[in-house]
């Protein structure tokens, strides 16, 4: 599994620990499966901003998320190249 994967190279000093964002909609079909991997990065002891509002899989959700997501990313950072900082880097 490609998080376990992370979880070793961080571990051994491979890589930065990334900051995960994660975000599903209370009638999302796939929220058991977001809540238990969100539970999986937590216990992994990452930084994680979850985000979840009363909404489905759908257009709506997805728009109001990635205004949420880009005030999220570091953009301005002085630092801040192609990627944002928050993505685990040589993964």
């Amino acid at each position: 599994m490609v998080f376990e994967q992370l979880k070793q190279r961080v571990a051994a000093g491979e890589v930065e620990a990334p900051t995960f964002w994660m975000s599903c909609g209370t009638e999302d079909s796939l929220l058991a499966a977001n809540l238990k991997f969100r539970n999986m990065v937590l216990e992994a002891g990452f930084d994680l901003d979850w985000d979840e509002e009363p909404r489905g899989h759908d257009w709506d959700f997805w728009d109001s998320q990635i205004k949420k997501v880009i005030d999220w990313l570091p953009l301005g950072a002085a630092d801040a190249t192609l990627g944002s900082g928050n993505v685990a880097k040589d993964f």
